[in-house]
Parts: C-alpha cells; structure tokens; sequence
C-alpha cells in the first residue's frame, strides 16, 4: 500500500463512515482506524499524536450547563496539534464505537436521532482531514 492509496482508503472510509447508520457506524471507524495505523502512514500519525496531550484537551473542555449539547471542546488553532487530536479520537473511537458516540453526544450533539451526533463529528471533525492525495 502506497501513501496514496491510503489516503484514497481513507476518503472512501470517511464516506461510508457519512453514510452510516447506528448500526453500521463501527465497521468505517474501525477501518479508518486501520488505515491510519498502515505502514506507509504509521510514522506520521505516531508523529502527530505524541505532540498532543488528550487527557489535557477533554479536561480543557468546556462542561457546559444543565443543557443537552451545550459542551463544547477547546480546539487548538495550530493544525498539526488540532491532527494529533484527530487522529486519537478515530483511533480510540475505531477501538471504542461507543465511546466514540458517547464522544460525538457530548461534544457535537445534533438532535435527539441517535446518528446525528455521529454525523455532526464526522463532518466537523474527520472531514476536514487532509487526505486529498492531489
């Protein structure tokens, strides 16, 4: 596997990961969980997560109130950290489906569908990863 393809494997396991319902969400999180820890990206993804303290970050997060949906994590302004922390969440939500939706609940709540919360941090959170291999 080449560095392309990899980021092509991650791009079409972000879209099944898009397209998903409850109870098929796990199988592209854990794929693109796989894919990050390949051989070809494995140096950059290990790189990028060592920069970054997730225990630090979800502690930094703002609690929010007594209103569903109301927390709202402190993302950090520079990319290879705000990577970094990208990288953890998919790598423990593809080890951890349910965590990774407890994670979206808490932190990117969208309505009271259980998948809206997963589709809220698939678009904010993993789409924005840079994976276009052009």
């Amino acid at each position: 596997m080449t560095v392309e393809s990899s980021l092509q494997e991650i791009n079409d396991a972000i879209l099944d990961l898009q397209g998903s319902d409850y109870n098929t969400y796990a199988r592209p999180l854990k794929k693109l969980a796989h894919i990050l820890e390949s051989n070809d990206l494995r140096s950059i993804v290990e790189e990028l997560k060592n920069g970054v303290d997730f225990e630090a970050f979800i502690e930094s997060a703002d609690p929010g109130g007594s209103m569903v949906g109301s927390a709202s994590l402190n993302w950090p302004t520079d990319r290879e950290e705000e990577l970094g922390l990208t990288l953890i969440v998919i790598e423990r939500g593809g080890n951890e489906p349910d965590w990774f939706w407890n994670f979206a609940y808490q932190y990117y709540y969208g309505g009271n569908k259980l998948m809206d919360s997963i589709r809220k941090i698939t678009s904010s959170v993993i789409v924005p990863l840079p994976c276009n291999s052009t």
